[in-house]
C-alpha cells in the first residue's frame, strides 16, 4: 500500500508503515487497512506532506471543517477516528 502513496516524504512512511503494521495486528480486512491508509495520506496531502510528528489539533479541526465545506451530505465520522494518531 504504501507504494502506491506518491509524494510521501521517508519520515512519514515510517509513521504510515507502523499504522499499517498496527492496523494488521486487528481483525480488519485488507481494503480497510488500506482505506484508513488513504485517509492518513489525504490528510497528509492537504497539509502540503508535512512531518506527521507536528500535527496539532487545530490542524486536524481545519482539515475537518475544510471537508465539511467540500463534502456536504458525506459521513466524516470514519476520518475522525484517524484523528487520534497524531493527538
Amino acid at each position: 500500500m504504501i507504494e502506491k502513496l506518491k509524494n510521501l516524504v521517508p519520515v512519514n512512511k515510517v509513521y504510515i508503515g507502523k499504522y499499517i503494521r498496527h492496523l494488521k495486528c486487528m481483525p480488519l480486512r485488507q481494503k480497510t487497512i488500506d482505506t484508513k491508509a488513504w485517509w492518513i495520506y489525504t490528510y497528509l496531502s492537504w497539509s502540503e506532506f508535512s512531518d506527521a510528528k507536528e500535527i496539532s489539533p487545530g490542524w486536524l479541526e481545519d482539515y475537518f471543517l475544510e471537508l465539511k465545506l467540500f463534502s456536504a451530505g458525506l459521513s466524516l465520522t470514519g476520518r475522525r477516528s484517524f484523528s487520534t494518531i497524531f493527538g
